[in-house]
Protein backbone atom coordinates (compact mmCIF):
# COMPACT_ATOMS: atom_id res chain seq x y z
CA UNK A 1 0.00 0.00 0.00
CA UNK A 2 1.00 3.55 -1.25
CA UNK A 3 2.27 6.04 1.77
CA UNK A 4 0.55 9.11 1.85
CA UNK A 5 0.46 12.07 4.43
CA UNK A 6 -2.82 12.26 5.21
CA UNK A 7 -5.04 12.71 8.64
CA UNK A 8 -3.93 16.15 9.64
CA UNK A 9 -7.22 18.86 8.60
CA UNK A 10 -6.36 22.07 8.00
CA UNK A 11 -2.97 21.64 6.75
CA UNK A 12 -1.77 23.59 4.04
CA UNK A 13 -0.25 22.29 1.49
CA UNK A 14 0.89 24.91 -1.50
CA UNK A 15 3.68 26.01 -3.90
CA UNK A 16 4.94 29.33 -5.71
CA UNK A 17 2.77 30.37 -8.76
CA UNK A 18 4.50 33.27 -9.84
CA UNK A 19 2.71 36.86 -11.59
CA UNK A 20 2.27 37.71 -15.32
CA UNK A 21 5.94 39.90 -15.07
CA UNK A 22 7.21 36.56 -15.23
CA UNK A 23 8.29 35.27 -18.88
CA UNK A 24 6.88 31.49 -18.11
CA UNK A 25 3.79 32.81 -15.99
CA UNK A 26 1.80 34.95 -18.96
CA UNK A 27 -1.63 35.58 -17.69
CA UNK A 28 -3.29 34.04 -20.77
CA UNK A 29 -2.31 31.03 -19.04
CA UNK A 30 -3.56 31.37 -15.41
CA UNK A 31 -6.30 29.28 -15.74
CA UNK A 32 -3.98 26.52 -16.96
CA UNK A 33 -1.53 27.36 -13.70
CA UNK A 34 -4.26 27.36 -11.11
CA UNK A 35 -5.36 23.78 -12.47
CA UNK A 36 -2.04 22.65 -12.37
CA UNK A 37 -2.03 23.65 -8.62
CA UNK A 38 -5.78 21.96 -7.89
CA UNK A 39 -4.40 18.56 -10.04
CA UNK A 40 -1.47 18.44 -7.82
CA UNK A 41 -3.87 18.49 -4.80
CA UNK A 42 -2.71 21.18 -3.58
CA UNK A 43 -5.08 23.73 -1.37
CA UNK A 44 -2.91 26.98 -1.23
CA UNK A 45 -1.50 29.19 -3.88
CA UNK A 46 1.50 30.94 -2.74
CA UNK A 47 1.54 34.28 -5.39
CA UNK A 48 3.87 37.34 -5.26
CA UNK A 49 2.52 40.24 -6.61
CA UNK A 50 2.49 43.99 -5.47
CA UNK A 51 -0.67 46.11 -6.91
CA UNK A 52 -0.57 49.16 -7.83
CA UNK A 53 -2.84 49.87 -10.83
CA UNK A 54 -6.25 49.53 -11.24
CA UNK A 55 -5.34 46.74 -14.02
CA UNK A 56 -3.19 45.13 -11.12
CA UNK A 57 -5.52 44.63 -8.59
CA UNK A 58 -8.04 43.50 -11.64
CA UNK A 59 -5.79 40.74 -12.30
CA UNK A 60 -5.34 39.96 -8.64
CA UNK A 61 -9.13 39.82 -8.23
CA UNK A 62 -9.33 37.09 -11.04
CA UNK A 63 -6.68 35.24 -9.11
CA UNK A 64 -8.20 34.94 -5.61
CA UNK A 65 -11.49 34.23 -7.30
CA UNK A 66 -10.30 31.45 -9.83
CA UNK A 67 -8.55 30.14 -6.49
CA UNK A 68 -11.66 30.24 -4.61
CA UNK A 69 -13.34 28.44 -7.83
CA UNK A 70 -11.08 25.54 -7.28
CA UNK A 71 -11.20 25.09 -3.84
CA UNK A 72 -7.47 26.81 -2.83
CA UNK A 73 -6.64 30.06 -0.58
CA UNK A 74 -4.10 32.43 -1.63
CA UNK A 75 -1.03 33.69 0.30
CA UNK A 76 -0.08 36.48 -1.33
CA UNK A 77 3.24 37.90 -1.02
CA UNK A 78 4.02 40.89 -0.84
CA UNK A 79 7.55 40.73 -1.77
CA UNK A 80 8.31 44.38 -3.50
CA UNK A 81 10.21 46.22 -0.26
CA UNK A 82 11.95 49.45 -2.02
CA UNK A 83 9.07 50.45 -4.37
CA UNK A 84 7.98 53.46 -1.72
CA UNK A 85 10.61 55.67 -0.39
CA UNK A 86 8.75 56.38 2.58
CA UNK A 87 9.06 53.19 4.68
CA UNK A 88 5.65 54.47 6.67
CA UNK A 89 3.87 54.78 3.11
CA UNK A 90 3.49 50.86 3.51
CA UNK A 91 1.00 51.27 6.01
CA UNK A 92 -1.32 52.82 3.91
CA UNK A 93 -0.57 50.92 0.64
CA UNK A 94 -0.61 47.38 2.65
CA UNK A 95 -3.84 49.16 4.36
CA UNK A 96 -5.73 48.95 1.07
CA UNK A 97 -4.91 45.75 0.16
CA UNK A 98 -6.08 44.11 3.40
CA UNK A 99 -9.38 46.22 3.21
CA UNK A 100 -9.92 45.19 -0.16
CA UNK A 101 -8.94 41.19 0.64
CA UNK A 102 -10.41 41.13 3.87
CA UNK A 103 -12.20 37.32 3.67
CA UNK A 104 -10.89 36.61 0.63
CA UNK A 105 -7.36 36.63 1.17
CA UNK A 106 -6.41 35.77 4.86
CA UNK A 107 -2.41 34.66 4.40
CA UNK A 108 0.12 37.42 3.71
CA UNK A 109 4.24 37.02 3.80
CA UNK A 110 5.36 40.40 4.30
CA UNK A 111 8.79 40.90 1.87
CA UNK A 112 10.88 37.65 1.31
CA UNK A 113 13.81 36.41 3.01
CA UNK A 114 14.67 40.22 4.30
CA UNK A 115 17.27 38.16 6.71
CA UNK A 116 19.06 37.23 3.81
CA UNK A 117 18.73 40.82 2.89
CA UNK A 118 19.80 41.90 6.03
CA UNK A 119 23.58 39.59 5.64
CA UNK A 120 24.55 41.56 2.46
CA UNK A 121 26.24 44.85 1.87
CA UNK A 122 25.40 47.12 -0.81
CA UNK A 123 28.03 45.50 -2.77
CA UNK A 124 26.18 42.05 -2.71
CA UNK A 125 29.01 40.70 -0.12
CA UNK A 126 28.36 39.25 3.00
CA UNK A 127 28.60 41.85 6.12
CA UNK A 128 30.54 39.32 8.33
CA UNK A 129 29.47 35.36 7.60
CA UNK A 130 26.32 33.30 6.95
CA UNK A 131 26.16 32.65 10.84
CA UNK A 132 22.87 33.95 11.26
CA UNK A 133 22.31 32.49 14.75
CA UNK A 134 24.24 35.83 15.73
CA UNK A 135 23.59 39.54 15.13
CA UNK A 136 26.90 40.32 14.82
CA UNK A 137 26.37 38.50 10.80
CA UNK A 138 23.94 40.79 10.03
CA UNK A 139 24.05 44.60 8.20
CA UNK A 140 22.80 47.59 10.80
CA UNK A 141 22.14 49.95 7.72
CA UNK A 142 19.93 47.25 5.74
CA UNK A 143 18.38 46.24 9.70
CA UNK A 144 17.19 50.12 9.53
CA UNK A 145 15.82 49.92 6.30
CA UNK A 146 14.07 46.51 6.53
CA UNK A 147 12.49 47.61 10.58
CA UNK A 148 10.47 50.26 10.04
CA UNK A 149 9.15 48.80 6.78
CA UNK A 150 8.05 45.82 8.75
CA UNK A 151 6.34 47.58 11.26
CA UNK A 152 4.28 49.71 8.47
CA UNK A 153 2.83 46.40 7.05
CA UNK A 154 1.84 45.02 10.52
CA UNK A 155 0.61 48.63 11.48
CA UNK A 156 -1.84 48.81 8.02
CA UNK A 157 -2.67 45.11 8.12
CA UNK A 158 -3.71 45.20 11.68
CA UNK A 159 -6.06 48.39 11.46
CA UNK A 160 -7.22 47.12 8.17
CA UNK A 161 -8.10 43.52 8.49
CA UNK A 162 -7.26 42.09 12.49
CA UNK A 163 -8.32 38.19 11.09
CA UNK A 164 -5.37 37.98 8.18
CA UNK A 165 -2.42 36.04 9.48
CA UNK A 166 1.32 37.35 8.60
CA UNK A 167 3.82 35.74 7.90
CA UNK A 168 7.84 36.14 7.74
CA UNK A 169 10.25 34.19 6.01
CA UNK A 170 13.99 33.17 6.78
CA UNK A 171 16.41 30.47 5.83
CA UNK A 172 18.89 27.94 6.81
CA UNK A 173 19.68 28.83 10.93
CA UNK A 174 19.26 32.73 10.06
CA UNK A 175 17.31 32.84 13.82
CA UNK A 176 18.86 35.92 15.72
CA UNK A 177 17.02 38.18 13.69
CA UNK A 178 13.99 36.70 15.07
CA UNK A 179 14.36 38.22 18.17
CA UNK A 180 15.93 41.90 16.97
CA UNK A 181 12.37 42.22 14.67
CA UNK A 182 10.71 41.10 18.17
CA UNK A 183 12.46 43.80 20.21
CA UNK A 184 11.73 46.37 18.21
CA UNK A 185 8.46 45.86 18.22
CA UNK A 186 7.50 43.58 14.87
CA UNK A 187 4.78 41.50 15.45
CA UNK A 188 3.64 38.66 13.19
CA UNK A 189 1.31 34.99 13.39
CA UNK A 190 4.04 32.43 11.19
CA UNK A 191 7.22 31.69 10.81
CA UNK A 192 7.85 30.85 7.37
CA UNK A 193 10.72 28.74 6.62
CA UNK A 194 12.88 28.33 2.86
CA UNK A 195 14.77 25.39 3.36
CA UNK A 196 16.24 24.03 0.31
CA UNK A 197 18.37 20.56 0.05
CA UNK A 198 21.91 22.72 0.37
CA UNK A 199 20.98 23.39 3.95
CA UNK A 200 20.74 19.44 5.04
CA UNK A 201 24.96 19.86 5.38
CA UNK A 202 24.12 21.94 8.42
CA UNK A 203 21.04 20.89 9.97
CA UNK A 204 17.46 19.28 9.29
CA UNK A 205 14.38 21.41 8.60
CA UNK A 206 12.71 19.14 11.75
CA UNK A 207 15.62 20.89 13.78
CA UNK A 208 14.83 24.58 13.13
CA UNK A 209 11.17 23.77 13.70
CA UNK A 210 11.87 22.07 17.05
CA UNK A 211 14.51 25.04 18.17
CA UNK A 212 11.82 27.95 16.90
CA UNK A 213 8.80 25.80 18.41
CA UNK A 214 10.90 25.70 21.90
CA UNK A 215 11.45 29.42 21.94
CA UNK A 216 8.70 30.72 20.45
CA UNK A 217 5.11 29.03 21.75
CA UNK A 218 2.88 31.49 20.19
CA UNK A 219 4.07 30.99 16.39
CA UNK A 220 2.72 28.81 14.01
CA UNK A 221 5.50 27.60 11.72
CA UNK A 222 4.91 26.44 8.13
CA UNK A 223 7.62 25.81 4.60
CA UNK A 224 7.47 29.18 2.16
CA UNK A 225 9.71 27.52 -0.09
CA UNK A 226 11.50 24.19 -0.55
CA UNK A 227 13.30 22.48 -3.36
CA UNK A 228 16.51 20.41 -4.02
CA UNK A 229 19.12 22.74 -4.15
CA UNK A 230 19.01 24.77 -7.94
CA UNK A 231 23.14 25.29 -8.22
CA UNK A 232 24.52 21.23 -8.27
CA UNK A 233 23.53 19.18 -11.09
CA UNK A 234 20.62 17.25 -10.34
CA UNK A 235 18.42 14.75 -12.70
CA UNK A 236 14.26 15.05 -12.16
CA UNK A 237 14.14 11.83 -9.94
CA UNK A 238 16.46 13.21 -7.71
CA UNK A 239 14.40 16.29 -7.38
CA UNK A 240 11.32 13.92 -6.95
CA UNK A 241 13.14 11.86 -3.97
CA UNK A 242 14.17 14.97 -2.10
CA UNK A 243 10.90 16.63 -2.10
CA UNK A 244 9.18 13.63 -0.96
CA UNK A 245 11.28 13.25 1.74
CA UNK A 246 11.62 16.65 2.99
CA UNK A 247 7.52 17.39 2.66
CA UNK A 248 7.27 14.20 4.70
CA UNK A 249 9.40 15.22 7.49
CA UNK A 250 7.70 18.25 7.67
CA UNK A 251 4.41 16.81 7.62
CA UNK A 252 4.97 14.50 10.39
CA UNK A 253 6.69 16.62 12.85
CA UNK A 254 4.77 16.11 16.11
CA UNK A 255 4.45 19.99 16.57
CA UNK A 256 0.42 21.07 15.90
CA UNK A 257 1.86 24.25 15.03
CA UNK A 258 3.55 22.88 11.87
CA UNK A 259 0.78 24.39 10.10
CA UNK A 260 1.77 23.66 6.53
CA UNK A 261 4.35 22.97 3.41
CA UNK A 262 4.41 25.31 0.42
CA UNK A 263 7.15 24.39 -2.45
CA UNK A 264 8.96 25.63 -5.36
CA UNK A 265 7.99 26.22 -7.92
CA UNK A 266 5.57 25.69 -10.22
CA UNK A 267 6.80 25.95 -13.92
CA UNK A 268 10.17 25.83 -15.06
CA UNK A 269 11.45 29.14 -15.83
CA UNK A 270 14.25 28.62 -18.85
CA UNK A 271 14.36 32.50 -19.49
CA UNK A 272 16.44 32.72 -16.60
CA UNK A 273 19.02 30.83 -18.85
CA UNK A 274 20.15 34.16 -19.77
CA UNK A 275 20.74 35.19 -16.42
CA UNK A 276 24.11 33.76 -14.74
CA UNK A 277 22.50 35.42 -11.38
CA UNK A 278 19.19 32.92 -11.46
CA UNK A 279 20.55 30.16 -14.29
CA UNK A 280 19.82 27.63 -11.72
CA UNK A 281 16.37 28.06 -11.39
CA UNK A 282 15.56 27.89 -15.05
CA UNK A 283 14.88 24.23 -14.88
CA UNK A 284 13.66 24.22 -10.95
CA UNK A 285 9.52 23.89 -11.37
CA UNK A 286 7.46 20.56 -10.70
CA UNK A 287 6.30 21.31 -14.60
CA UNK A 288 8.12 21.52 -17.90
CA UNK A 289 7.42 24.88 -19.49
CA UNK A 290 9.21 27.09 -22.31
CA UNK A 291 10.74 30.15 -21.62
CA UNK A 292 7.51 31.84 -23.17
CA UNK A 293 5.19 30.30 -20.83
CA UNK A 294 4.40 27.21 -23.09
CA UNK A 295 3.46 24.40 -20.15
CA UNK A 296 4.64 20.86 -20.46
CA UNK A 297 4.52 17.71 -18.83
CA UNK A 298 4.67 17.04 -15.45
CA UNK A 299 7.68 16.02 -13.94
CA UNK A 300 8.49 13.07 -11.41
CA UNK A 301 8.05 15.51 -8.51
CA UNK A 302 5.06 16.64 -9.61
CA UNK A 303 3.52 13.27 -9.61
CA UNK A 304 4.80 11.83 -6.44
CA UNK A 305 3.94 14.75 -4.61
CA UNK A 306 0.55 14.20 -5.77
CA UNK A 307 0.17 10.72 -4.39
CA UNK A 308 1.09 11.75 -1.26
CA UNK A 309 -1.13 14.57 -0.52
CA UNK A 310 -3.42 14.46 -3.06
CA UNK A 311 -5.63 12.21 -0.56
CA UNK A 312 -5.62 14.26 2.20
CA UNK A 313 -6.85 17.66 0.92
CA UNK A 314 -9.38 15.22 -0.74
CA UNK A 315 -10.52 14.02 2.47
CA UNK A 316 -9.12 10.66 1.68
Amino acid sequence: MQKTLTGRPGFLWGITVHNRGYEAYPEKHLEEHIRLCRELGLNLVRFNFNPISDGDFAYLDRVVELCRQNGMQVMLVLDSVFHLENPDDFEGYHGAIARRYKGKIRYYQLFNETDNYCMYKDDGTLYKDDNGKVMDAYNPEHLDQIVPRLLASVRGFRANDPDARLIINFCWWHTAIIDYYMEHGIQWDIMGWDWYSDAENKSSIRNVFDYIGEKYPDYDMMIGEGNINAWVPYSEEEQADYVSKFVEAVYTHPSPRVIGASLYELLDEPAFERNKDYDGESHYGFVHCSAAGDIGEPKPVYKRLQALIRPSVEGG
